[in-house]
Formats: structure tokens, sequence, C-alpha cells
């Protein structure tokens, strides 16, 4: 679980965790260079099950790569410091896991909730329901897609396989794990047909988490964006228009009613029900 300046949420994704059905769990919270009150809160936690490993602010892939170095358990899950688990969300994995050794990884549904304001009018709210997909292709990882870091599960082998996280990448950042999870373990990926994770992103002033961020600052966003069309370039099976947006043309804020889609979202390896 990786974690900054979060201390006023990451009690919930913590006690999401607490509650699982499944008993045998260890819980790695990175502290990635909190300056807020998260490390008060954190003390708050008194469980051997979970243990705070503070590191100097570096982003959420250097945070989920020292979780990786730091994990001793065969499957490997990742819970942002803002979103929660259903309580049988380790069961239910650990369950397709045992009935299907020869995948490498799994993913699951999740109820997403999008926040967004502008200053001076009220908060508006979108929820979605967004299904697992039933198969998964090749070509629908190739086209940016793919399921949520919080709806995944992966031996913890198959993350090595797949080099880690890149800490240099500040977009979409599971998009580009995740592909490269697919490649090296020969696609050998599986859905839980469930929907067992609550995840949320705000935008608008006081926004917080990549996604919102990134949308108050076009010009990083844009960086970001470049730096994925850059790397994946050298692939006749990437396609660079999938990420890139004009300068004045980003895509809407996912909160806008009227609009239905847009911000940061890459998952068609999952089916959204409204």
């Amino acid at each position: 679980m990786p974690t900054f300046n979060r201390g006023y949420v990451v009690w919930k994704a913590i006690s999401s965790v607490l509650a699982q059905t499944l008993s045998s769990w260890e819980l790695l919270v990175i502290d990635d260079g909190s300056t807020d009150n998260t490390s008060r809160v954190l003390e708050e936690f008194v469980d051997p099950r979970i243990t705070v490993h503070r590191i100097a602010h570096g982003g959420p892939s250097g945070a989920r790569n020292r979780g990786l170095e730091l994990a001793r358990g065969e499957l490997v899950a990742y819970l942002d410091s803002d979103n929660w688990w259903e309580p049988t969300f380790l069961e239910s994995f650990d369950e397709i896991s045992s009935a299907a050794p020869e995948a490498a990884a799994w993913y699951c549904g999740r109820v997403s909730t999008f926040w967004e304001r502008t200053p001076g009018e009220p908060w508006r709210v979108v929820h979605d329901r967004v299904e697992p997909a039933s198969i998964l292709e090749e070509s629908d990882v190739w086209m940016a897609n793919a399921p949520d870091v919080n709806c995944l599960v992966h031996r913890l082998t198959a993350g090595q396989r797949a080099g880690g996280w890149d800490p240099d990448c500040g977009w979409v950042e599971d998009w580009d794990f995740f592909l490269r999870l697919w490649l090296t373990n020969d696609g050998k990926c599986a859905p839980v047909p469930k929907v067992l994770v609550h995840y949320r992103q705000v935008h608008g002033p006081g926004a917080d988490g990549i996604c919102g961020e990134l949308r108050e600052d076009p010009a990083r966003e844009h960086a970001a964006r470049q730096y994925l069309i850059n790397k994946w370039s050298h692939d006749p099976r990437f396609d660079p228009a999938l990420l890139r947006a004009p300068a004045d043309g980003l895509p809407p804020i996912r909160a806008h009613p009227e609009t239905g889609g847009g911000g940061c979202s890459h998952s068609r390896a999952q089916r959204v029900d409204r």
C-alpha cells in the first residue's frame, strides 16, 4: 500500500484489509515521504501483520517497488491508500489462484466514484460499476487498457519477471506495468468474476492522486503521456495516437455527467455498466 499525505483516508483502506475473511496476509504500508499526519494515523494500527516502511518521496511506482522487494508471500495485491476492498477480496483471489495454478495474474471488477468541482460550484459525482471482462486479449492490452491496479493480483515471481514498476512513469503506470506483466508471462491472466474494489478519484480544487493532480497541470500530464509514447513507440503493436492528446484538448474530467468519460481511466479490460 503506497501512501503520501493521506492521513485523512488511509485508515479506511487499512481497515478494509483488517476486515478480510482470509486472515493469512501481510500488509506492507510504504509511506512515500508523507509530511502530514499519516505517520500518526499509521501508529494506531497495531497488528503483527502490518508493517510500515518510510522512504523518501518518489511516487507510487517507487513505493510499490519497495513493497515488492519486501514481500514474502507468493501472491501480491495492491491497494492505494484512498481505496478499499470488499471483505472477500483476498479470499476470492486465493480460491481462484488455487484453482488455476497455471495463471500468473488475476483481476476483478470495481465500483468507482468520481468527484469533481470548480471553485464556487458544488461537487459533481459519478458512480460506475465495472465488471471484469470474461476474456482479455493481447490486443485489448495494447489498446492502452488494463485492469486497475487495485483490482490486480499477481504471483510475486510474475511481477519480478516484468521488471517491477517504472518509477519514471508518471501517468497510467498501472497500464505500463500490466502490459509488461502480460508480455513476460505469456498473457496468463484470468478474471475473478466479482466486483470487489471501491475506487475513488477527486478532481478540481483539493484534487489528490496522480489523475486529479495531473489534470490540474496539463503541461505535466502531456509530459507524462509523451514519456509512455517514447517508451513504447519502438514496438509496432503500439499505436501512439492512443495516448496522444492536443495541447488544448485533454479528455474531459470524468465526473462531468454530460460527457460520461475521460479522465485517467484506461479499462477496456473491464466493462462499464452505468
